[in-house]
């Protein structure tokens, strides 16, 4: 990452970190799409924020989050839905790897420009198009879907295979419409929030041997070996490149 990681940043130099660093101290309102259980606006609390609310597909995950202590109001949304906020409800949001898993991307970029005031800081993370895409452990269950499916239902479970891959709208946590876990250029994601009423105002990026660590910690833990040497290697691979993460910040236009 290119940004120096801040005194008391949380996060290394991953998309957590970035995100952190450029999250406006003293928001007003601030908006965390795909928040999981809500840990990255918990993490907000330093920066003086005013009203935290976070969306997430996965009611499950929403559920797991309201049942822990927080300021946060984490509500769960239906993949295609208009959001269930006012217009110029927010002063800021953030989607950290979340654009990559939708299919119809402008209607959910649009979306956000409504629910944002001008001038609101947005910030969104991707997997960013480079040498080593093709490693991507995420697209494994489109390139070998009868290997995945077997792999899974033996590690698993059939009703797990079937609750998380089984269904018409999502194929696990991408679009079933998309069927891809798409990586970006900084022409094509600055493309996309142009249209949407964006201008964009940073691009940054973390790692390049993100893809390859990821499939080693894969067959490590599969082989019961310590992964902490692994993730020593990940915290310098996202310090000292920026090619495999892409990383944005941009502005809402009047």
């Amino acid at each position: 990452m290119k940004q120096a990681v801040e005194a008391g940043n949380p996060y290394d130099a991953d998309r957590y970190g970035f995100a952190w660093q450029n999250v406006p101290t003293g928001t007003a309102a601030h908006l965390d799409m795909g928040c999981d259980e809500g840990q990255f606006l918990a993490s907000l609390a330093p920066k003086s924020p005013g009203d935290l609310v976070g969306t997430d597909v996965s009611a499950e995950a929403v559920g797991r989050g309201l049942a822990l202590p927080t300021d946060a109001d984490l509500v769960t949304i239906d993949p295609g839905d208009p959001l269930p906020f006012a217009d110029d409800r927010f002063t800021s949001a953030t989607m950290l790897d979340v654009l990559e898993h939708i299919d119809d991307q402008p209607q959910v970029l649009n979306e956000l420009r409504r629910v944002l005031v001008p001038g609101a800081t947005l910030i969104i993370t991707v997997p960013k198009r480079h040498a080593l895409s093709v490693f991507d452990v995420d697209n494994l269950k489109f390139r070998f879907p009868k290997l995945h499916r077997r792999y899974v239902e033996r590690r698993h479970g059939v009703d797990h295979y079937a609750a998380r891959y089984g269904d018409d709208v999502m194929v696990g946590n991408v679009s079933a419409d998309k069927a891809w876990h798409e990586h970006f250029t900084e022409d094509g994601l600055r493309r996309l929030l142009d249209d949407a009423g964006f201008s964009v105002t940073t691009f940054d990026g973390a790692g390049f041997f993100a893809r390859p660590i990821a499939l080693a910690a894969i067959v490590l833990d599969r082989l019961g070996v310590p992964t902490e040497a692994i993730r020593r290697v990940e915290k310098l691979d996202n310090r000292r490149f920026s090619s495999a993460h892409l990383f944005c910040v941009a502005r809402a236009r009047d």
